[in-house]
């Protein structure tokens, strides 16, 4: 995990009607040195319990949990790898999560679920207080 260099920021898009994929389209810039489209967190975690069996594809976090719940983490200072990471708070879930895209059909259930089962909040968001490394199967520590 590293910041990204001034002047770089991600490209996001997202069709005005859902129905109507080849109609308009909203486009925007992300915030500036940054990978990620939130200018209020850096990245996301979400436990494997909270996907429960949707695909991961649906939320995009940056970083997969398991086990736990990753709402315990937030307030708390964690190292996972050679990364330490300040999370912050919950993420709300738009209707990005319902929307077709290579591989995923459509789901208008999974908005509706987040909502009644969680208050319409899945993962958490973090910065990064020291980059580094982090790979697959680190564990997650409390600092």
């Amino acid at each position: 995990m590293r910041r990204a260099a001034p002047g770089t920021h991600g490209r996001y898009e997202i069709a005005l009607d859902d129905d109507r994929p080849e109609g308009e389209w909203h486009r925007w810039d992300g915030p500036d040195g940054v990978f990620h489209d939130s200018g209020r967190t850096r990245l996301s975690i979400t436990s494997a319990a909270s996907l429960r069996d949707w695909d991961v594809r649906r939320f995009r976090p940056n970083v997969v949990v398991e086990p736990g719940d990753e709402r315990d983490l937030v307030g708390c200072t964690v190292g996972i790898g050679g990364v330490v990471l300040e999370v912050v708070r919950e993420l709300d879930r738009c209707v990005i999560v319902t929307r077709a895209q290579p591989g995923l059909d459509r789901d208008k259930d999974v908005l509706v679920t987040v909502h009644t089962t969680r208050g319409g909040k899945l993962g958490v968001g973090a910065l990064v207080a020291s980059g580094g490394e982090l790979a697959v199967g680190d564990p997650v520590s409390l600092l």
